[in-house]
């Protein structure tokens, strides 16, 4: 019950937060906001992201961009970690299936919008 609390208060804030961002910067703000979500938590951006797109806020190719760099960030993030907390060996063997989910995402991102 605390972790669905904790979760929906994340999302809750990230709604607020992309909502306001939205409406001081417009499409920019959404990717601001999803660049930096990335240490959080790419669900309750993604979540933002397509309820926003529900209620016409955003465009389909804006919420993609968004979700996507979410992933793409958070995928660079958990490369770091890797290498800071599993060392050198540890990043090589994860450093290829991460580099090619990115590339993927990205190309999916690119050909979606």
């Amino acid at each position: 019950m605390r972790v669905a609390l904790g979760f929906g208060a994340l999302y809750a804030l990230v709604l607020v937060s992309v909502a306001w961002l939205v409406n001081t910067w417009g499409s920019r703000g959404i990717y601001v906001a999803a660049s930096i979500s990335r240490l959080l938590d790419v669900d309750a951006i993604s979540l933002t992201n397509l309820r926003l797109y529900g209620l016409g806020e955003v465009s389909a190719s804006q919420a993609t961009i968004a979700i996507a760099l979410a992933v793409s960030a958070n995928g660079v993030f958990k490369l770091g970690v890797i290498a800071v907390v599993g060392g050198r060996r540890l990043l090589r063997r994860c450093i290829v299936p991460l580099a090619a989910m990115l590339a993927g995402g990205t190309l999916g991102a690119v050909l979606a919008t």
